[in-house]
């Protein structure tokens, strides 16, 4: 395991991801699991909204590109909702207007996959941090 990321990891919260690729999501899964962390994966943006109600201590992991509700419809939903929630989306198909867009809606990154599990895990970090400065 990466020992700067192992050193400063910490487990808060729970990890959502949602993508429509099984072998992505389980691969976030395990190697958040490796750290400690609790992550469940959702394999739509309409699975994730029917069986998640709190978002308290959340963090996100969302992909863009799905096949029904996207990526950033779904998160413009939530923070029309007040869900402030740290999002971290990984893409397939990263470009200016897809990091501008996340930017305005208050996205801690956006990755290209396949995903580097060290910058990953900084996101993940970084994500956490967050929800551990709120009372």
């Amino acid at each position: 395991m990466d020992d700067l990321a192992g050193s400063r990891m910490r487990a808060v919260g729970t990890i959502y991801i949602v993508d429509d690729d099984a072998a992505v999501g389980d691969s976030m899964c395990v190697l958040l699991a490796a750290y400690g962390i609790k992550a469940k994966h959702f394999f739509s943006a309409e699975a994730f909204l029917r069986e998640v109600r709190s978002f308290d201590d959340a963090c996100l992991v969302v992909d863009v590109h799905m096949r029904e509700m996207g990526g950033l419809d779904l998160l413009q939903r939530l923070r029309d909702d007040g869900v402030s929630a740290p999002v971290i989306i990984p893409s397939g198909r990263v470009d200016p207007s897809l990091t501008r867009r996340a930017e305005k809606l208050g996205v801690i990154g956006v990755l290209s996959k396949p995903v580097d599990s060290a910058g990953f895990l900084d996101l993940i970090d970084r994500a956490q941090s967050r929800l551990g400065d709120n009372p």
